[in-house]
């Protein structure tokens, strides 16, 4: 490549950097007008709802979104746990079945 082809080549790649970096403007800004101000929106009626347990701030609003994250972590695990422990009464059954079966 000579000089002007290069010229030509990091032009061309700058316009579609360009085009790129204003589809991620669009999309973000879309994002945020669609999905994430609708949603906080209904996260703080949500928490007023509920009585504004740790007081009408951001702050407090915050705390609350953590504290039903670590209700919904905990109940997640006690539910892995009674999977599991299913699926070893499961095995503990099938063992006596195989065992009855071949006597």
């Amino acid at each position: 490549m000579n000089e002007q082809e290069h010229e030509q080549f990091f032009e061309q790649l700058a316009e579609g950097l360009v085009c790129v970096a204003k589809t991620f403007e669009k999309a973000a800004e879309e994002f945020v007008e669609h999905v994430a101000i609708p949603m906080h929106i209904s996260m703080q009626n949500a928490y007023r709802e509920a009585g504004s347990p740790f007081g009408d701030t951001p702050e407090g609003l915050v705390a609350w979104i953590q504290c039903l994250s670590a209700i919904n972590r905990r109940e997640q695990e006690l539910e892995h746990k009674r999977m599991q422990r299913e699926l070893m009464l499961d095995a503990v059954r099938l063992g006596e079945e195989i065992r009855r079966s071949n006597t």
